[in-house]
């Protein structure tokens, strides 16, 4: 994922808030969201995002990915908003011990 790319999928999480959106991560972990609130740590390329916080609701968790994490972004009936290409695993040879 670009920079740009983690930039874009924040900002439309965050035309998003109040919608839910099944966001989902490269660790395969799916999480529900409200709403977020991005931030970004000086010297990193993507934004850290908090999530279901903005309004507490006792029923939802709060989560925390960076952007670089997210791979898809759906709206709760399936429609894909956002989907990260697959990625490409290089495999290399090692060296017989």
């Amino acid at each position: 994922m670009t920079p740009r790319e983690g930039e874009y999928l924040v900002k439309l999480l965050l035309s998003r808030n109040g919608s839910v959106s099944i966001v989902t991560l490269s660790n395969g972990s799916v999480h529900r969201v409200f709403n977020i609130v991005p931030g970004r740590d000086a010297g990193e390329q993507f934004d850290h995002i908090s999530t279901n916080i903005a309004v507490l609701y006792e029923d939802r968790e709060s989560d925390f990915f960076y952007a670089s994490e997210v791979c898809e972004i759906a709206t709760e009936d399936g429609t894909v908003c956002f989907a990260r290409p697959a990625l490409k695993f290089q495999t290399e040879t090692l060296p017989d011990p």
